[in-house]
């Protein structure tokens, strides 16, 4: 008998759920380059002949994606039964879950409607575009720029954390040397 927590158990549990077969689940293995997971072992594996780790780890991957993604079309039923084009539309999902990770969140200065970006020879630039924006690791040094900005004359101006963004961290601004402010 399997353990209750066994990646064989793991997987007769999937196919029952998921009303699929060891045909499904060893074509999908094979396709992603698992060996050791036919359907004759995974038969043997069903019936007490553990499959080897080698197989076994890769595998209970294999078969928690296949379930992400059929939970992330709810209530829409998947038919696993050609492994070709589930795993097809497995590994897109994968690739967009993996596009999909949170933004980190970085602040960003407004002046009036636009956004702040630099100073360039004592001249203050702004965009509208997010990306091109001065973007803050640290929303202190964003609020000693807003009063510096204010200081300076720029009317309407404040500052923000922006959370729905994507935006490279290595981009951040840390110092006010790094927009053109001069140290003295």
């Amino acid at each position: 008998m399997n353990a209750t927590y066994s990646v064989e158990a793991k997987i007769q549990n999937f196919m029952t759920l998921r009303d699929t077969s060891a045909d499904f689940v060893a074509g999908a293995a094979q396709l992603e380059g698992i060996g050791g997971a036919s359907s004759s072992r995974l038969s043997q594996a069903f019936r007490g002949r553990p499959l080897p780790a080698e197989t076994a780890v890769p595998l209970a991957k294999l078969v928690d994606d296949v379930e992400a993604y059929c939970a992330s079309m709810h209530p829409v039923p998947i038919a696993l039964r050609n492994p070709v084009v589930i795993m097809e539309l497995v590994n897109n999902f994968r690739k967009r879950r993996e596009k999909q990770s949170r933004p980190v969140p970085f602040a960003v200065i407004f002046i009036g409607p636009a956004l702040f970006k630099q100073i360039v020879s004592g001249r203050v630039e702004t965009t509208t575009d997010f990306q091109e924006c001065c973007a803050f690791k640290d929303v202190l040094v964003a609020s000693a720029t807003a009063r510096l900005l204010n200081d300076m004359g720029q009317v309407g101006v404040r500052f923000t954390t922006i959370t729905n963004e994507f935006r490279a961290p290595e981009t951040f601004v840390s110092k006010l040397s790094d927009v053109g402010f001069e140290s003295n």
